[in-house]
């Protein structure tokens, strides 16, 4: 073979090897930037992951650390379906201040708009007893953990019709009182 023959099969073949050499490396170089951006997907998706259970996380002992005042705030209301535990409650604290009682009208109104919002418990009761039984028993349902409105008060002085009482004089107080209702 001819000296110029061989030189050309030579860079033929140095072309050849080059040729492939370059094709094999934009292959590998595109195969690894695929999975580089597949690396890097998951990586995000990861971090989002990692994220959102962080949120979870941290929602999570907010809810915990906020269930006291939410059991707080949930105590002010009178649920729909408690309407008459709450009234034995109040004739069950009357009993225990030495009063009798007596609820005369129950009703759900409307609140007094300014004031109250949603619905209201409306209940009237009569307490009965010595002043400082009154005065107490007014405090205790004051003092109870519902937002209760006293509406209207009536005190009375009155005489007493049964003859095994030894006092001849009772205090009586008509009492309106509004309750916020939970739905």
């Amino acid at each position: 073979m001819n000296k110029n023959t061989k030189k050309t099969g030579i860079r033929l073949a140095w072309l050849a090897i080059t040729i492939i050499a370059i094709v094999l490396y934009l292959i590998s170089f595109w195969y690894v930037k695929s999975e580089f951006e597949k690396a890097s997907y998951a990586l995000n998706s990861a971090e989002i992951s990692y994220e959102q259970k962080d949120k979870i996380q941290t929602t999570a002992q907010n809810v915990e650390e906020l269930e006291p005042q939410i059991e707080k705030i949930n105590s002010y209301f009178v649920e729909s379906d408690d309407v008459v535990g709450f009234i034995n409650l109040l004739e069950q604290k009357a009993k225990g201040q030495g009063t009798s009682i007596e609820t005369t009208d129950v009703s759900i109104e409307e609140a007094l708009g300014d004031l109250l919002y949603g619905e209201v418990l409306k209940i009237s009761l009569t307490v009965k007893g010595s002043w400082n039984n009154v005065m107490q028993y007014l405090n205790l349902v004051e003092s109870l953990p519902y937002d209760i409105w006293i509406t209207n008060t009536n005190l009375a002085l009155k005489r007493n019709t049964d003859s095994e009482n030894d006092n001849l004089y009772h205090w009586e107080a008509d009492l309106t009182l509004l309750v916020l209702k939970h739905n």
